[in-house]
């Protein structure tokens, strides 16, 4: 009786050790971008977990990195990203939305693992085919 409970026991952890949690998002990010690499520049996301259980990720976007963000030369723009919710059945933070304080709209965001530290977001306005995929990787 007491090496079945063991083997119960052991079972839920190695189940659990092998599935991929909502929280493996949380920490800072590199995004990977080639045009910011020929500037010698470099952008980081950060993301975080709210009181209501949502995962939320903020990135202040250096001066002179893009045109928007040059425009007043004084304050770099952010970039907010809410509302991202894990679903346990595609593996995939979906429903978020990404916005800028340079731009008055919110984008559809979905983000999804490539690889150990690696991961992608789809942007998107309507449908995802007709959007845009960037890269992160973990910072160290």
């Amino acid at each position: 009786m007491r090496f079945n409970f063991i083997l119960v026991i052991l079972f839920f952890m190695l189940k659990s050790s092998f599935a991929q949690v909502g929280d493996d998002i949380l920490g800072k990010y590199k995004l990977i971008d080639e045009k910011l690499e020929k500037a010698g520049k470099e952008m980081f996301m950060t993301f975080t977990k709210n009181v209501k259980g949502e995962y939320e990720g903020r990135m202040a976007v250096p001066k002179g990195a893009d045109s928007e963000s040059a425009k007043d030369g004084k304050v770099a723009t952010l970039i907010t990203i809410t509302k991202l919710v894990f679903d346990k059945k595609t593996k995939e933070w979906v429903n978020g939305e990404i916005r800028s304080d340079a731009r008055d709209r919110s984008i559809k965001v979905k983000i999804s693992k490539t690889g150990p530290g690696k991961y992608q977001a789809r942007c998107y306005i309507g449908l995802p085919a007709f959007g845009k995929t960037i890269y992160w990787e973990r910072a160290n």
